[in-house]
């Protein structure tokens, strides 16, 4: 068994950094190291609306001009870029994320957890694809080793529970906003942070 920590990340699917920061997480954590994914809702109450785009979404909710949302998207699309994403932020359809968050709480247990996550990233940031379609949360769920009998139990109560307690845990360690990573009774790093943070935390980790 594993002597590093368990590492809890919250994140959202819907959130960029999130995305950026996981690479940068899984690429300094050793092989064996346990990690368990949580939810963070940014809009709760977001209506899905596949006929607008991100840049109209961001500038309906956020009050941004569009020539802000476009330089704002540009910044985060060259970051994202340093770190070997290419994120198609044209293609992204706003999504209401909490079905995708049911699907990872479904699979938080399992082996299949890390890549139920990296799927659904990579589906709303660079395929375009809608995170709040049940078709496609179904073919996701296959794709990283779901089977039948784990899907017919979707709708259980209990992955809406744990998703609760997701954001109760948040809210009550003080988390405003994300990725925030707690390596457990350790300590914490809130944001996407350069890589050399993720190193220095690991190798400080690995040293004790």
């Amino acid at each position: 068994m594993s002597s590093f920590p368990i590492v809890h990340v919250w994140s959202d699917i819907a959130c960029p950094f999130c995305y950026i920061g996981k690479k940068r997480l899984l690429q300094v954590l050793p092989s064996d190291a346990a990690i368990r994914w949580h939810s963070f809702v940014l809009q709760p109450n977001q209506v899905t609306n596949p006929a607008i785009t991100l840049n109209q979404f961001l500038a309906q909710s956020k009050g941004w001009s569009e020539a802000q949302t476009a330089q704002i998207q540009h910044d985060v699309t060259a970051m994202a870029a340093k770190d070997d994403i290419l994120m198609r932020m044209d293609k992204v359809i706003p999504a209401n994320t909490i079905q995708a968050h049911l699907l990872i709480q479904m699979h938080a247990v399992l082996p299949s957890a890390t890549a139920v996550v990296e799927r659904l990233f990579k589906a709303y940031f660079e395929e375009g694809l809608n995170v709040d379609d049940p078709a496609i949360l179904e073919r996701i769920h296959f794709e990283c080793g779901g089977d039948a009998e784990q899907w017919s139990m979707r709708e259980h109560p209990q992955w809406r529970k744990d998703l609760e307690k997701d954001l109760h845990q948040a809210a009550q360690m003080g988390v405003r906003g994300v990725p925030f990573t707690y390596f457990e009774n350790h300590f914490t790093i809130s944001g996407a942070q350069e890589p050399r943070v993720f190193e220095q935390a690991v190798a400080q980790l690995m040293a004790q």
